[in-house]
């Protein structure tokens, strides 16, 4: 288990829909009354077990992302470096929605030589928190771990 990880029994099987559906009013209520509030610092990770498709295309983690993430681990006394743990995303599909996941670097490379594009996975991913970008809101999780889908 990498270090700041949570034991695997933590993580609970939803979509990451889920959580960001969970969380959308108090995000919303936090970026209305405090104007000018850019970032929503996540208080529970949501350990979540999302069915993902992997999509095969990579980015470097933007400079606002690696912010929230920093301001978690410190926040909670996480041992995770950033960016070098974090300072690539992989894109994803989650039924209908895209979505690019900071992804740990030492499971990035695995993950790319044991999986293809379109390939069904299961992700070991927590919740940081949330940034205003203009009217809308960016949902930051990260990617720990995966499985191949029904491997587990």
């Amino acid at each position: 288990m990498a270090a700041g990880q949570l034991p695997w029994e933590y993580y609970q099987r939803r979509s990451l829909a889920e959580v960001a559906s969970q969380q959308r009013d108090v995000v919303l209520r936090t970026f209305t009354e405090e104007l000018g509030q850019r970032v929503f610092l996540g208080g529970s990770s949501f350990p979540s077990l999302p069915n993902i498709e992997y999509l095969d295309s990579s980015r470097a983690t933007s400079g606002r992302r690696l912010e929230l993430i920093r301001l978690w681990i410190k926040t909670y006394e996480i041992p995770v470096e950033v960016p070098e743990d974090y300072n690539t995303e992989l894109l994803f599909r989650e039924d209908d929605l895209e979505l690019w996941l900071p992804v740990r670097s030492t499971v990035i490379e695995e993950l790319e030589s044991a999986t293809a594009p379109g390939d069904p996975l299961t992700l070991y991913v927590v919740w940081v928190g949330a940034l205003r970008a203009g009217p809308d809101i960016e949902w930051v999780f990260l990617v720990y771990g995966y499985q191949p889908e029904g491997s587990g």
